[in-house]
């Protein structure tokens, strides 16, 4: 079209490319969108890295908890992060319970047939000490708490523990999204340790993924993708 065309009123125009966002810059939220295709009203969801609550408050979104449908299971180790993320739940009119008991033995698990959000202070490491689900999707989104202590992160051992219990929560066509940040040390070794773990993982019961972008440095936040194709 030339400079000086005249669009007719009655026509048409493809949307503003400019007004949407561009997610694949926004690892985070680009890394929710995935899991969002996984999970359905309903569905039980883990959140293994609680923070300020932003991916607990999606998730419950995503699986229906206004609509008294789904489940979604948010830890983390910080009393500050329970605390925020709490406050952001309230402040969005979402009911949830706090789980405080780090002995909570398997006896005690939420019935199958209760939904609600659960937030657990204690390690993601000892998710197999609550859950009793089969798991749609769960995000790891790791590092340190937005605005906290930089010293307190993710430990390495901790998260290749929980990664491997979450996958045999996982149920079939079910998706782990892990966003890794390896400009850290623990960052680094957080994702040499899961891409470890994922080339050993069965072919024909898993599919492993890793999205890193190629023209930026090796320190680059990435999504590593595991789902479970059948049991």
């Amino acid at each position: 079209m030339h400079e000086n065309s005249v669009v007719p009123e009655n026509s048409t125009r493809p949307e503003n490319s400019a007004r949407q966002e561009n997610l694949i810059v926004r690892t985070t939220e680009f890394a929710k969108l995935i899991l969002q295709q996984y999970i359905a009203p309903g569905d039980c969801v883990l959140d293994a890295t609680m923070g300020n609550g932003l991916d607990t408050l999606a998730l419950a979104k995503m699986v229906g908890i206004h609509q008294g449908k789904g489940r979604v299971y948010a830890f983390d180790i910080q009393q500050a992060a329970l605390d925020a993320t709490s406050e952001l739940l309230t402040k969005n009119s979402f009911d949830y319970f706090i789980v405080k008991d780090q002995h909570r033995s398997i006896e005690n698990i939420v019935p199958h047939s209760e939904g609600g959000l659960y937030l657990y202070l204690d390690s993601h490491a000892n998710i197999d000490r609550y859950l009793d689900a089969d798991l749609a999707g769960a995000l790891f989104n790791l590092g340190y708490l937005p605005g906290g202590n930089k010293v307190i992160t993710t430990e390495a051992d901790e998260f290749i523990a929980a990664v491997k219990k979450t996958a045999i929560l996982l149920k079939q066509n079910g998706i782990i999204v892990i966003v890794l940040y390896p400009g850290h040390q623990k960052g680094k070794q957080e994702k040499i340790m899961l891409l470890d773990y994922m080339k050993l993982l069965p072919p024909s019961v898993f599919h492993a993924e890793i999205i890193e972008t190629i023209n930026q440095t090796e320190d680059a936040p990435c999504i590593a993708l595991i789902t479970r194709k059948k049991f």
